[in-house]
């Protein structure tokens, strides 16, 4: 190959003489005798390095998808992994869910009732609508019952009367807060508590004749009804604590307390004024019925006559006042301020109106009238206002029957508030009152009189006081005995912008 290309280069040249080319031809055929091996060497060398980088590269790609291989295959092993585990979750939750669902199926009738598949088929998408309808009972009963503990939390927490539950192993499990406020006991005290340590508890409490009865074993003896607890302190109150016993096994029993002290003080009030209301009504009653009798069966001048029928009169008449007091008494409570007719007023024009026409005893100087500045008028019923001053001034000259003066007062004072009230004082000077007669002074048929001499039912006062605190005012009572007394009524005025 050299050789072809040394002939065609000394023909490029002109060359063509041979005894010119033999030199030529000499030095090439050594050159191509040194190079040649040196060529070969270079060439083998080329060829090997060929190999040895086609061979690294091969193994390069091999290590390559080795290495994308090993990354799948792990990849895919921990995905077939967490599947396995997520598969195990579900079989064990649906397991699960097998059990209750079987547990269930014992204790509800209405599955036991129900008819099941034929044959196999079937019966898995069956099982998963039982499952479904059964959740959804739960569910709603659940939901029932939380609803259901609500409302009775909020209804304990509300209520003025007290509860106590016990549980299965009969001790307290629940206090309501009312327990505290009407016991005076704290709450946590009584948990835990049997129901013979609880009645101690109470008992500790109560007044010496008021205690909870016990059994021999000291339990409460309330199987009969509701027991009365009588419990000391700055205001001794009385409880009424009623046993609710449990009506089958597993049913804890519920103690309910309940402050009875102000419907046993009316039953107490209401008893007294029965029996005093049928010994003022007797009184004149029995006068009536004998002067009656005696003038039927009697032969008697027309003087005496006269006599007897004033006193039958006067005693009819006094019958007649008591009534219409208990009627206008009973008409306030019922009514309250419905019963008002609310219209601007001037007090100072309204006594002087009533001081006026006042009928006093005979022999009786009128009543003095004082009035200073310009009072602020009040909103108030017109006819029960004059009803209240007759009362003050009626009172006022019954019970100074050693005469004296009687003095209407007109005041104005500021409230605390920063408004203003009205009063309308009456002023005797008659027999006064004691300190212990000052105290019971408005209630119904007292009479500070004992001996029966002073006319009147022992109403009076009691419709003044209810009249005024229907108006928002007040009555404000000093005597002293033997000195005379003063009755203030005070009435709010209408306050100015």
């Amino acid at each position: 190959m050299l050789a072809g290309q040394l002939d065609r280069l000394i023909a490029e040249k002109g060359c063509a003489d041979p005894d010119s080319r033999q030199p030529l031809m000499r030095q090439v055929y050594w050159v191509n005798e040194r190079l040649s091996p040196r060529l070969s060497e270079f060439v083998e060398l080329v060829a090997a390095i060929h190999r040895r980088w086609h061979a690294a590269l091969m193994a390069l790609l091999l290590a390559s998808g080795a290495l994308v291989l090993g990354v799948g295959v792990l990849l895919t092993r921990r995905t077939v992994l967490a599947d396995h585990v997520a598969a195990r979750a579900v079989q064990a939750e649906l397991a699960a869910r097998r059990r209750s669902v079987a547990a269930l199926r014992q204790t509800m009738r209405t599955l036991d009732e129900a008819p099941g598949p034929a044959d196999g088929e079937g019966q898995a998408p069956a099982a998963d609508a039982q499952v479904h309808d059964i959740i959804g009972q739960v569910t709603r009963l659940a939901a029932r019952q939380r609803a259901d503990h609500a409302a009775l939390q909020v209804i304990f927490a509300r209520s003025p009367d007290a509860f106590v539950s016990f549980d299965a192993t009969g001790r307290v499990s629940h206090v309501s807060p009312a327990f505290s406020a009407l016991t005076g006991l704290a709450g946590a005290a009584a948990l835990g508590c049997d129901e013979r340590a609880l009645v101690a508890l109470l008992n500790r409490q109560a007044l010496a004749d008021e205690a909870l009865p016990v059994s021999a074993e000291g339990r409460l003896a309330a199987a009969s009804g509701p027991c009365l607890l009588g419990l000391q302190g700055p205001q001794p109150r009385t409880l009424e604590v009623t046993a609710f016993q449990a009506t089958a096994d597993g049913q804890p029993m519920v103690l309910c307390l309940r402050d009875v002290t102000r419907s046993l003080a009316l039953e107490r009030l209401k008893g007294e004024f029965m029996t005093t209301a049928a010994h003022e009504l007797r009184t004149p009653m029995a006068s009536i019925f004998g002067f009656v009798e005696l003038l039927r069966v009697r032969v008697m001048s027309e003087a005496r006559r006269k006599e007897l029928l004033d006193i039958v009169h006067r005693q009819a008449r006094q019958m007649v006042g008591i009534l219409d007091d208990l009627l206008d008494l009973s008409r306030l409570e019922s009514r309250g301020r419905a019963d008002l007719q609310r219209t601007p007023l001037d007090l100072a024009a309204l006594a002087q109106e009533v001081a006026a026409g006042f009928a006093c005893p005979p022999g009786r100087e009128p009543p003095q009238l004082q009035a200073g500045a310009a009072l602020p008028p009040v909103s108030a019923d017109r006819d029960k206002l004059v009803r209240v001053l007759v009362n003050l001034l009626s009172n006022a000259y019954k019970y100074s029957p050693a005469g004296g003066s009687v003095v209407l007062r007109l005041l104005d004072e500021a409230t605390p508030d920063g408004g203003r009230q009205v009063g309308l004082a009456v002023q005797d000077q008659g027999l006064g009152m004691t300190a212990e007669q000052l105290q019971r002074v408005g209630e119904r048929f007292y009479r500070a009189d004992a001996s029966g001499n002073i006319p009147g039912t022992g109403l009076g006062v009691s419709l003044v006081r209810e009249i005024l605190q229907l108006h928002g005012g007040t009555l404000q009572v000093e005597s002293r005995h033997g000195a005379g007394s003063c009755f203030t009524a005070w009435l709010p005025a209408v306050r100015t912008v």
